[in-house]
């Protein structure tokens, strides 16, 4: 840094190889920094014929010649080593900003001081590129807006990761988190992982539509080049934040309420926050069904239920009034204090953040809701991946999120698992209060009425939220290529019917008369009284199969690898086939379909296990909180959980 005073902002530019561009660049720049106390640093990242000449015909340049090509990260730090602004902004050398473009980011920082950075709108021909970005199924970063108009851009809003192309970042919040992280050379994935970095911190990132760029995109590499680096910045960029750590940032904060209130106001009952990445909605599977399962459950111990999701993504509806919840937004550091006996989080990613918040709490519990064990189903991806590289990711993913469980275990009040052996696995790694709460509790068992010949094909329930790495992805594959060829030459006529809105792109090929994608589905129950079995081909994953829960207490038989039948109670064991192999797999759902006597001895073993005794009762929420001293309005006389003793 320099001794001279500083400045408002300095605007980085990495020039590399692109000499028209970089001078219509700075051309514009100086236009618009002419009513401002700014400077311009150019960051010559290699050489390049005529570059100096471009660099001599502007003038009041700050230029910094680092010996060799830095990439993007290091080149960007170097010039901010030079910097005297108090506000960097890192520009492209190949963008044109628009009139305005400078003062529209300078007043969204100036608005609110807990935005760190803020990114502009990228434009071609009023086309947009770029506005923003978010984190598809919580890892993979996605631009949002592309596509759309520049004009038909709403105002100014939080987002979970900004562009580098044009990106104002704070100094001090630059400096706090080490700025770009060289890690990434030469390219790709630095602004994203610079945008993570600083919401780890509790900063906050934004995107101004009315700040503009036009943008020639990919105009400094060629596309053989931009592949090799892409991919490989890619990798690093996984390794480092996919085993849940982007995931527990959470979707960007909201301004003002969305919530709809379906609740009064407290009434002397015990108040709980549930805590989960989404709004639950059944229909969407990914553990959706067991979190409406324990807020049903809450709701029936007279508690009084404040709802926060993480990520805004879906909104509650009609369907959510009956649970008796009142939807509020995340909070945050810093913000309005609830009225709180107990906080309900679901999911490893997000621990870390109902802790933040919990420490504003003294004495209120936190309880951690298990839903599954993440880090077994990632060691059994791994076992499935040829590739060595993307194996030891996944390896390292799963290593770390055993130890993020482990720590978990250890921190939270209490522990509400899927079954047995997962309860054991938690208090192995030292939790001293664990709740087993079965997926069984409180689903009224009903088994449809219609015959061997009045349903037809199978169904396979999934949810796509996930995407295209996901286990029902690699299943629908599996199923695809390995088990339909061998399952169709004996029964040709067989439809797989697979739910689920929007499945990935990657898996359109596979659709056929044999496999067919019917989008989402409403009423599952209704869809299932017409299938003569459902498919579980899931080849990795933990904790219960939900989707395996549902065909059973709905009276259809389900044929399912060990892992889809993975924690299923013995009593029902006599309505599923259980199959690894493909061939073995195929068999079974040959004979389901096909054979009346087979469709019936498992739906005879259903229908006795619907009539027996029911030993898990109905849910009762209030059981639990009682043991950690908050009385509800109702008492249990079966309880549902089963309490682990420590072994």
């Amino acid at each position: 840094m320099t001794t001279e005073a500083p400045l408002a902002v300095s605007v980085i530019v990495l020039a590399y190889a692109v000499v028209d561009p970089l001078d219509a660049c700075l051309a514009a720049l100086t236009r618009e920094l002419a009513d401002h106390a700014a400077e311009v640093v150019v960051v010559v990242n290699g050489t390049s014929t005529g570059i100096d000449a471009v660099l001599a015909a502007h003038e009041n340049l700050v230029v910094v010649r680092p010996p060799v090509n830095l990439g993007f990260a290091g080149g960007c730090n170097a010039g901010a080593a030079v910097a005297r602004g108090d506000v960097l902004v890192f520009l492209n050398d190949d963008a044109v900003v628009h009139d305005g473009w400078l003062r529209a980011l300078l007043d969204r920082l100036d608005h609110d001081p807990a935005v760190a950075a803020v990114g502009s709108a990228i434009s071609s021909g009023g086309v947009v590129l770029e506005a923003g970005g978010r984190l598809e199924g919580g890892i993979h970063p996605e631009a949002l807006h592309r596509g759309d108009r520049l004009a038909d851009l709403g105002p100014a809003s939080p987002v979970e990761w900004a562009t580098g192309c044009s990106l104002a970042v704070r100094r001090s919040a630059f400096e706090a988190v080490s700025g770009f992280d060289p890690v990434f050379h030469p390219a790709y994935f630095e602004d994203v992982d610079l945008c993570l970095r600083l919401r780890e911190q509790g900063w906050q990132i934004w995107v101004e539509p009315t700040s503009v760029v036009e943008h020639a995109e990919s105009s400094s590499t060629t596309a053989i080049a931009k592949s090799v680096h892409f991919e490989r910045s890619r990798a690093t960029y996984l390794a480092r934040w996919g085993s849940g750590r982007a995931h527990a940032l959470g979707g960007s904060h909201r301004t003002g309420s969305t919530a709809r209130s379906t609740a009064a106001t407290r009434t002397g009952q015990p108040v709980v926050l549930v805590i989960d990445d989404v709004v639950p909605h059944a229909a969407k599977g990914g553990g959706m069904p067991r979190m409406i399962q324990h807020l049903r459950g809450l709701r029936d111990a007279g508690v009084s239920v404040r709802f926060a999701a993480v990520h805004p993504h879906f909104e509650p509806t009609e369907d959510h009034d009956d649970l008796g919840v009142t939807f509020v937004d995340l909070p945050v550091p810093g913000g309005p204090m609830l009225d709180l006996d107990a906080i309900v989080v679901s999911r490893p990613h997000n621990f870390a953040r109902a802790e933040q918040i919990a420490a504003r709490y003294p004495g209120v519990p936190l309880l951690y809701d298990a839903e599954a064990l993440f880090h077994a189903r990632l060691f059994l991806h791994a076992r499935l991946v040829a590739d060595p590289v993307e194996r030891a990711t996944l390896l390292r993913a799963a290593m770390e999120m055993e130890a993020t469980e482990a720590a978990i275990a250890r921190r939270a009040t209490c522990i509400i698992a899927i079954s047995e052996e997962e309860a054991v696995w938690f208090q192995r790694q030292g939790a001293t209060d664990v709740s087993v709460l079965s997926p069984f509790a409180g689903r009224a068992p009903a088994p449809g009425t219609r015959t061997f010949a009045e349903r037809h094909g199978a169904l396979l329930l999934c949810g796509w939220t996930a995407g295209p790495t996901s286990p029902n992805a690699d299943g629908v594959r599996w199923l695809a290529e390995e088990v339909l060829p061998r399952t169709l030459e004996r029964a040709p006529g067989l439809e797989v019917r697979v739910t689920g809105a929007s499945p990935p792109e990657s898996l359109g090929a596979l659709s056929s008369a044999s496999l067919r994608f019917v989008g989402e589905v409403d009423d599952v129950h209704g869809a299932l009284a017409v299938a003569r079995c459902a498919v579980v081909p899931i080849r990795f994953g933990a904790g219960v199969k939900l989707k395996t829960v549902e065909a059973l207490q709905a009276g259809v038989p389900v044929v399912a690898t060990s892992i889809g039948a993975e924690g299923i109670p013995e009593r029902w064991a006599g309505g599923m086939a259980v199959a690894d192999d493909p061939s073995a797999f195929a068999e079974a759902l040959v004979a389901m379909v096909t054979s009346p006597s087979t469709w019936r001895r498992h739906r005879d073993a259903l229908d006795a296990a619907v009539a027996a005794p029911l030993e898990d009762g109905a849910p009762s929420w209030d059981t639990v909180l009682a043991s950690l001293g908050l009385a509800t309005t109702r008492s249990s006389a079966q309880p549902p959980f089963v309490k682990v003793q420590p072994r």
